[in-house]
């Protein structure tokens, strides 16, 4: 939610010991610059506040010209660097320890930075890729650290390179989903319940989730300091909610709120938030009266807020969890080869980026009780 604008002044120093420098002689406030740089000046009295997400090191790249034996002499010899027999070499080349493989998804995580900063896609999909959109229910880095490692492990299981398409917003995604841009789709169960009575997707493993499993539910927040505490308070109040299509951002919330005597359409001020921070981050600088989120959400912010100053006013009942679900565009035989592979799915380095248990299988009639409880309001 910060951006260089809510700066007084903004300098580029262009050496990043001179951004060090400058702020330990109190001529700048604040910087960014590598950890790497940072980490030199810690005794000096910098103190590190934020760290960004993992990106890749310099990289050294050949020519699409350059022969693969040529190619690959130049990896071998790379790849044999190190410190206990290049010493002197590796002190000569300053902070680095030696080479190691790069593949061109490793820049992925770049190329949505830059999405995200200029609105420029330099996202590359393959020929034979296999494309799956994810809702964006948090920011497109967040995703992309959080699942990048779920596609790798989906590549190496079936064969085929599985890539992440990260929409704009809840709109874009159901958008891409419905033309049929992708093979599979991992959204929330309400998006799910509405493109699949379209016949555009079909679940087949559904999310486990600690501490709930396979289910989970969305609370109402308001600021520690709010007047706000009962729910018939809420009318007349603005209310930032994630998204229209959000299930853990607005239609567990709406659901029963109604069961409460409130209709959101009608007693509430909603505004749309577009993302689970940016409503969290609203409520606690007090620019909303109050929020819907999904229970989990508030541990993306943990790091960034105090969340002692956010409370928890309502929880909604417990909802199917997030589906896997393929589209008309997907190979059967992929689809059986993906659904043995999340189930079967056990390696702790990619459940714990994904933050969850695993995946179970699932099938469409999983849903039903939703779809009935969705249907029974909106015959109201």
């Amino acid at each position: 939610g910060i951006n260089l604008k809510d700066f007084d002044t903004v300098d580029f120093l262009e050496e990043e010991d001179r951004i060090a420098l400058s702020i330990l002689a109190k001529r700048h406030d604040i910087g960014g610059l590598s950890e790497r740089v940072a980490s030199k000046y810690i005794e000096a009295g910098l103190k590190i506040i934020k760290i960004s997400e993992a990106i890749p090191q310099y990289s050294i790249c050949a020519y699409k010209g350059l022969p693969a034996d040529m190619i690959s002499r130049l990896k071998k010899a790379l790849f044999s660097i190190n410190e206990q027999q290049n010493t002197g070499f590796l002190t000569d080349m300053k902070d680095i320890d030696g080479f190691a493989p790069a593949k061109d998804r490793d820049f992925d995580v770049v190329r949505v930075m830059i999405k995200n900063l200029t609105g420029k896609n330099y996202l590359e999909y393959g020929r034979n890729s296999v494309k799956v959109a994810i809702l964006p229910l948090y920011s497109a880095i967040t995703l992309f650290d959080r699942f990048d490692p779920l596609m790798r492990y989906l590549s190496k299981e079936t064969g085929r390179e599985f890539k992440l398409v990260i929409p704009r917003d809840f709109e874009d995604f159901f958008d891409i989903v419905r033309k049929g841009k992708v093979e599979y789709s991992y959204s929330n169960p309400y998006i799910y319940i509405q493109l699949a009575d379209k016949g555009y997707i079909r679940a087949f493993t559904n999310t486990i989730k600690p501490p709930t499993g396979d289910i989970f539910r969305g609370i109402i927040i308001t600021h520690r300091d709010s007047d706000i505490t009962a729910l018939k308070q809420l009318k007349g109040k603005d209310i930032m909610i994630v998204s229209p299509r959000s299930a853990g951002g607005f239609l567990a919330q709406k659901l029963f709120l109604l069961e409460n005597g409130i209709d959101v359409n009608r007693d509430l001020n909603i505004i749309d938030g577009k993302r689970q921070e940016n409503v969290i981050l609203n409520v606690y600088r007090k620019k909303v009266d109050a929020g819907f989120v999904r229970e989990s959400a508030l541990n993306v912010l943990k790091e960034e807020i105090d969340l002692g100053k956010i409370r928890v006013l309502a929880r909604t009942p417990y909802i199917p969890n997030w589906p896997f679900a393929y589209t008309k565009k997907a190979d059967p035989d992929v689809t059986a080869r993906v659904r043995k592979s999340l189930v079967g799915l056990k390696d702790t380095r990619v459940l714990s980026a994904a933050q969850i248990e695993g995946f179970k299988k699932a099938s469409d009639n999983d849903f039903d009780k939703l779809r009935k409880w969705i249907r029974k309001h909106d015959k109201k």
